[in-house]
This record gives structure tokens, sequence and C-alpha cells, in this order.
């Protein structure tokens, strides 16, 4: 696998308003758990109680919650809560005799009892087409989750099947990614599947990066993929296949505007410590400043793309709410001609880099070539916007000669002579 490093350079500042904290009226009054969230829009928002059983929905931005839905007898384990608009949801449990969701189509109004196999992760893309995945197997709904789908996948890829799904992501409209773990895995390491067909069918992407199971993951768009976990940061510009460890901070969940400018909560305290908080970074993860302390590990973000709104919720007696806005672009002078310049070093022993400016939206692919035209590797293909991009070739695994390196959109190419010399 060739190792590819693709950076943007655009700088762009998003700024987040002050965290305004609020303390949220129940109805009943208690004390619940907001962990089990799910946000509809900026305002409607549903959790789920983990010890009560009891749904919630607030549909003022979090100030006032009135229960929908009492709890079951007995009370089940709640896994998983989704939303994807403010009229449909789902809430994923299970008792010691059978795994559900529960399913509402009327802001959380009524909710249908679905009999499921036993899921750990659901995601929905739209209110027909989903995706879920527990020990029985990653599966496809184009109905609602009325019926359940096994999708196409190797599962000799999973070693003695699925212990536990962490996360579920939809990258775009195709690619999806679970991160998953293995089972009888006392190693930590994990696996992360690929689908680019609606999950119809998956294939696996080696993640053994010798740590614990990734706890919260992000995708910026189909190569830029930012990962936490107990200790720290991981970055991989090429879909996941290859990462970069950041030491430091630890947190739990993250949210990222665009490829720099991002969030974290939660941390991971030792017995009479606490490093939980709120942080930001603008430089994609390199660096993250804390911006307040908060009193429980165990917080997430909870967000929708495209919706400038970012909400705390968890095992905390108050609930953190922020607007996040873009602001001036310091650079905002985009290519205006479609340029691939020549690399640098040249001749290159291991690595080389290449540029090239995008100066319209289009699919773009940039391959490699020998000198008798044969494609030796395909270094990208993915839709591009307007911009300048540098891209990192590793040669090691290439014999020394001379190569062509080809970028092609709709219409045109351009092409360059490389020489990897050993």
């Amino acid at each position: 696998m060739k190792k590819i490093a693709l950076l943007f350079f655009i700088v762009c500042n998003l700024h987040a308003q002050e965290w305004v904290n609020i303390e949220p009226q129940f109805n009943p009054p208690g004390e619940y758990s907001l962990y089990h969230a799910a946000m509809g829009d900026e305002n409607n928002l549903w959790f789920v109680d983990y010890e009560s059983g009891r749904i919630f929905h607030t549909s003022d931005g979090g100030y006032n919650w009135i229960m929908q839905h009492d709890s079951i007898v007995p009370i089940p384990e709640y896994w998983d809560i989704f939303f994807v608009n403010s009229q449909t949801g789902w809430v994923l449990a299970s008792t010691d005799s059978s795994t559900f969701i529960l399913k509402t189509t009327d802001v959380g109004e009524n909710w249908e009892k679905i009999e499921t196999p036993y899921f750990h992760k659901i995601y929905f893309q739209n209110e027909n087409n989903g995706t879920a995945a527990g020990p029985p197997g990653i599966y496809q709904t184009n109905d609602g989750g009325l019926t359940w789908q096994k999708a196409v996948y190797n599962e000799e890829e999973i070693p003695n099947g699925i212990e536990w799904v962490e996360q579920i992501v939809f990258v775009n409209d195709q690619k999806r990614l679970i991160i998953l773990q293995p089972g009888n895995n006392f190693e930590g390491w994990c696996i992360i599947m690929e689908s680019d067909d609606c999950g119809l069918s998956w294939s696996k992407k080696t993640l053994n990066i010798g740590l614990v199971l990734p706890i919260n993951i992000f995708a910026v768009d189909s190569l830029k993929i930012y990962m936490v976990n107990h200790f720290g940061f991981f970055t991989s510009t090429d879909g996941g296949y290859n990462w970069t460890f950041k030491p430091g901070v630890a947190i739990r969940s993250i949210y990222f505007a665009d490829a720099y400018n991002g969030w974290g909560v939660g941390g991971f305290s030792s017995p009479g410590t606490s490093n939980s908080g709120i942080f930001q970074t603008t430089d994609a993860g390199n660096g993250w400043e804390k911006k307040e302390a908060c009193s429980h590990d165990w917080i997430k973000l909870c967000f929708k793309k495209n919706i400038n709104k970012l909400y705390i919720l968890g095992f905390i007696e108050k609930i953190y709410i922020a607007d996040i806005s873009t602001g001036k672009k310091e650079e905002n002078n985009f290519p205006t001609d479609f340029m691939l310049y020549q690399n640098y070093p040249n001749p290159f022993n291991p690595s080389t880099l290449i540029r090239f400016d995008i100066d319209k939206p289009d699919y773009y692919t940039l391959k490699l070539y020998d000198l008798l035209g044969k494609e030796v590797c395909c270094l990208l293909n993915s839709n591009l916007v307007p911009n300048t991009y540098e891209l990192s070739v590793d040669g090691n695994n290439l014999a020394s000669g001379i190569y062509f390196v080809v970028i092609r959109n709709s219409i045109s190419s351009k092409a360059i002579k490389i020489m990897l010399q050993k």
C-alpha cells in the first residue's frame, strides 16, 4: 500500500460562541442520564435514560424535556438512538430474550416496536435506508427498519466474529465505515469495514494500531478522517488506510466543521483526578485548547452536519450549547487553472511531494504509470473542489526508474515525469 498524504492549502477560521450551560427541566422531574441522545434538528433532541428506560424529547433546544415513552418491563439495555430529522427516529434496545427497535415517524408521539437481530449500533441515511451491526453481522434495511437483510462481506475478515461495534459512520451518500472489535480480542485492536455501495457489500480496511479500540471517529470527507481513543488523536488522509498518531489530549467525542477546526469533549480520568472538559483545535488536531472543565468523563457532542449548533450531553447536570459559524477566510485565492507541478525532490528516494491545482469541482484520478504505460497504482480517485493540493508518494515498494504521474478529470489531463533513484 502506497503512503499518501493529502493536504488542503486553505485556512478558514471557524469560531464557537461562548458555551452556554443550561439546567434542563424534566417532566416528570428526576435525575436522568442524557448520554444516549440524538439530534433531529437544531432545536429537537431526544434521549433515552439508561436506568429508567424513559424516552424524553425537547423542542426548545434542551431547556425543557417531556417524557414521550415510559419504561418497558423488564427495563432493557439501550444501545443506540438515531434521528434522521425532526420527525423520524429509532431507539435500539435489548432484553435477555429479545432485541428490538422503537421507531417513531411523528416526532415521538407514537413508537412502534420492531424485533431485530442483536445489533449494537444503527445509522440511517434517510427515512428508509439504514445500516446496523452487531454480533450476528452487518445488516441493511431499505424500508425504515421494518426488515433487515444481511450485507455481503467475507466473514473470515472478522476473526471470531463481532464482539462489539463502536460506531457506524456515513462518509457520503455511497461510502460507509463500521468500526468494530473482533471476538476473543485481548490486544485491543480493531477493524474498519468499508462499503462504497450504500451498505450492500463490505470489505476490510486494516487498522491494527496496537492500541485500544477507537472511542470516536469523524469523517471530514472521503479522505480526511479523524479518530480519538484513550491515548490521543489519529489522522488519516487516505480514507483510513494509513494513520498518524498524535499523543496528547484524550477525549471521547469529536466534531470537525472542516479539516482544521474542531471540538472535542470528555476525558479518561484516573481515580482522584479529572481531565474531562471541552476542547478546541484550529490546526487539524495538532494542538487542543481546553475551553472549560467538566465534572464527568462520560459526555459527548451531539450534532448534525450542516447545522451550526453543537450540544454537549451526558452524565452531567447541565447541558452545554454553542453556535458555530464561519469567519472570514484568511486565504480565498483559489486556483484559476488546472495545473500539475513538477514533483520535489526529483530524483527522489524514498518519497516525493506532488502538488496540483484544481480550478473547478469534478471527479479526479491521479495515477502512477511505468515507462511502458502500465498502471502501477492509483494515488487518488475522489471528487475535489477548487484548491491547491499536495500529495506525498512513498517509493519504498517501487523499483528504481522513471515513472509518469497523470491526473485526469472529466475533460482533460496533465502529466509529469518523475524519477526514483535508490
